[in-house]
């Protein structure tokens, strides 16, 4: 799964992945470890556009606010309990997606790491 993932992208330590590599075999395995780090970052963030289009589709759960108090005060508890409910479904979406943000912040900085690694600066 992508958070396993990234977690584990982010524990990669650079200076452990390469150590006693030659300069050439060092390349060779910063070279893979970018890759995989493009990979799953691509990942995440088609996860995060497909999850915010999500949360931007279907009914607002709010909508009732846009009718009179007195118009309001005649919808039935079903709808007012259906309304609770996507508000709680697009609360747990909107943590998901959070968490797989702050998932990404660590991974992106071994990903500049490696990069200016392998770039020699």
């Amino acid at each position: 799964m992508l958070p396993e993932r990234l977690m584990d992208l982010a524990l990669v330590e650079i200076d452990v992945l390469t150590a006693r590599l030659s300069a050439e075999e060092a390349r060779e395995v910063l070279g893979a470890f970018i890759a995989d780090v493009e990979a799953a970052l691509a990942e995440a963030r088609a996860f995060l556009r497909e999850g915010q289009k999500g949360l931007a589709a279907g009914v607002d759960p709010l909508a009732f606010l846009d009718l009179p108090s007195e118009r309001r005060a005649g919808i039935g508890d079903a709808a007012v309990d259906e309304a609770a409910a996507r508000l709680g479904q697009r609360a747990e979406t909107r943590r998901e997606l959070a968490r797989v943000e702050e998932l990404m912040r660590p991974v992106l900085a071994r990903l500049i790491e490696a990069d200016r690694r392998i770039g020699g600066t």
